[in-house]
């Protein structure tokens, strides 16, 4: 979400890209960037001019060099966070997840916070470490993402088109479940909102429409011509497929809706519909 944040702010404010793999720098060169070793130890260089910080770092699984959940999602943004207030900025934005809520179906703000997996107990506990820093000064918003897509990421949605180009057929329950996603463009256009407003308190974000494997299946069609269909099978396919897979059952065919009033912060309007960004997905995916 970073470099999306970078592509977008870069038109209508002064945006700063802080990293730590070089590599990633191949399509912002004229951007401005400050390459680190560490983000748990950033310079004071990195906060001269900010008014607003926004994290962005995060992984699902552990680092494979060693690092650990709770030090990725938890450790580096609060010690971001301390190190922006050293350097009197203190509005900070952190990415959360939806995942904090476990296996709820329908998210609103009553919504009790339940986290099922490890990667949503290590984003719960970065809302709280924050938090609690909000007494020393520190100006938090938190928002609260669903699973993101788009081009500039290789996510769920991205594995998903390539397994259902290469099979041609993918099986659905008769009732086809529905979630809230979010374009990469349309969560950088919020968090730039929040940005700009330093807004404070805790935030969620959706697409307006509500996703489903139809709706993939008609942005495959239209882009690519594949004959790809979904075929409904029996309800007791996908009860096995829940005892012996929980987490795949729950990523594909379980309902995960953000309330829309609940999701309706966005002081201006979201860039990219659910069918232009799940055409343009497809397209982006090499054939």
């Amino acid at each position: 979400m970073a470099q999306a944040i970078l592509r977008i702010g870069g038109k209508r404010c002064e945006c700063r890209l802080v990293v730590r793999r070089p590599a990633n720098l191949d399509a912002m060169a004229d951007g401005d960037v400050c390459v680190v070793d560490a983000y748990d130890d950033l310079p004071a260089d990195c906060f001269e001019g900010v008014d607003t910080v926004v994290n962005c770092v995060g992984r699902t699984t552990p680092d494979p060099s060693g690092a650990s959940l709770t030090h990725v999602n938890v450790e580096i943004p609060v010690a971001v966070a301390r190190s922006a207030m050293r350097m009197d900025v203190t509005h900070f934005i952190q990415a959360s997840s939806l995942s904090i809520f476990g296996q709820a179906h329908r998210i609103d703000r009553s919504t009790p916070v339940a986290p099922t997996s490890d990667y949503g107990r290590s984003k719960q506990l970065a809302e709280e470490s924050l938090k609690a820093l909000v007494d020393q000064g520190l100006q938090l918003a938190i928002v609260r993402l669903p699973m993101l897509y788009g081009c500039d990421i290789e996510g769920k949605l991205s594995r998903l088109v390539r397994l259902m180009v290469k099979i041609r057929w993918f099986p659905v329950p008769r009732d086809l479940p529905r979630r809230s996603i979010l374009h990469i463009d349309n969560a950088a256009t919020t968090v730039l909102a929040l940005a700009e407003r330093h807004s404070a308190g805790t935030f969620f974000a959706s697409d307006s429409q509500l996703f489903d494997l139809e709706a993939l299946v008609a942005a495959i069609r239209s882009e690519r011509g594949d004959g790809v269909s979904v075929i409904r099978l029996p309800g007791w396919v996908f009860r096995v497929l829940r005892r012996v897979a929980p987490s795949v059952h729950s990523s594909l065919y379980e309902p995960s809706i953000v309330n829309v009033d609940t999701a309706s912060y966005a002081p201006v309007q979201l860039p990219v519909t659910l069918e232009g960004g799940l055409r343009a997905l497809v397209r982006s995916l090499p054939k």
